[in-house]
């Protein structure tokens, strides 16, 4: 991201931060030419003779928003000269994996769905007819279920 400024502001503290709201912002500011923050993924160039500065990112430490760059002015009131939003890319593996787990936990749901359907729809029930190769399909009475108790003994 690169934030140019006008010559009057050349001497001010440079600032990036992230947006709270559409007013403040929180980060940091420098008046160094060169800074770097949270191990070298956050690095501020100032080229003076551009009247710019740079800021370089490599991992979002404050996480995916929009973040301003601008200059501090005496009063800590910031002068915001850009601002741009960013926000984490994905590698493909990372991109297929956040795709192929949903797919996954899809398709156990619809097998623990049809099993559960299976099996709802198959228990319970006496067969009224069975298959015999002499005859094709005949028809077989239901089993009597014996509802008297039985007692059962445990060791």
């Amino acid at each position: 991201m690169e934030c140019s400024y006008e010559q009057g502001h050349a001497t001010l503290p440079k600032v990036w931060c992230k947006q709270n709201s559409s007013l403040c912002c929180s980060g940091f500011a420098t008046a160094n030419l060169e800074e770097s923050l949270h191990e070298g993924q956050v690095v501020i160039r100032v080229q003076p003779e551009r009247l710019s500065f740079t800021v370089s990112v490599t991992h979002l430490p404050e996480g995916p928003g929009v973040y301003w760059c601008g200059v501090l002015q005496p009063n800590n009131t910031i002068i915001k000269l850009r601002e741009q939003t960013f926000s984490t890319s994905l590698s493909p593996l990372e991109m297929a994996w956040r795709i192929g787990r949903w797919l996954i936990f899809l398709l156990l749901l619809l097998s623990v769905i049809v099993s559960c359907l299976y099996s709802h729809c198959n228990s319970g029930k006496e067969k009224a007819e069975s298959w015999d190769p002499d005859d094709g399909f005949r028809m077989t009475p239901p089993q009597k279920h014996s509802s008297r108790r039985q007692r059962v003994d445990m060791y």
